[in-house]
């Protein structure tokens, strides 16, 4: 896979995460809360079939996906990455206004964000619990 490929296949998986999260969270009362947890009254994101993995932990491949989240606050993180470029790439969607940053991201408007960490020295760093982004845009993925 060449390293356009691999940036391209972790930004697609990440739609793809999206797309299950927003179907999640409108199941879910509009919340993110047990989005990750066993709870026998509420399903989490494994149940909706994304095709992909979830983790609290690091991503280590594109589609092994480090998600966190905040119901409470209401906003979501999703982390991804591809190997052959060793870049990081991070969603964070935001449901609501946010007082501080989320994941680096500085707008605390509602609204679905996209960054990346590029070249990473460690895959252990694209872990969604911890990332700190940079080039936060509105309208899409920052150029890889």
């Amino acid at each position: 896979m060449t390293k356009t490929a691999n940036n391209t296949a972790s930004q697609a998986n990440l739609q793809t995460a999206l797309t299950g999260a927003d179907t999640f969270y409108t199941a879910n009362n509009q919340t993110y809360s047990n989005i990750m947890t066993f709870n026998t009254s509420v399903s989490t994101i494994t149940a909706i079939d994304t095709g992909l993995s979830f983790v609290a932990a690091a991503s280590s491949k594109s589609n092994i996906i480090s998600l966190s989240a905040s119901g409470s606050s209401g906003y979501l993180i999703l982390a991804s990455y591809a190997p052959g470029t060793k870049d990081c790439w991070i969603v964070v969607d935001q449901k609501s206004a946010q007082t501080g940053n989320v994941a680096g991201n500085t707008n605390h408007a509602t609204g679905t964000y996209y960054g990346v960490l590029k070249n990473l020295a460690a895959v252990a760093t694209c872990n969604a619990s911890s990332v700190t982004g940079t080039g936060f845009s509105s309208s899409g993925f920052p150029s890889g």
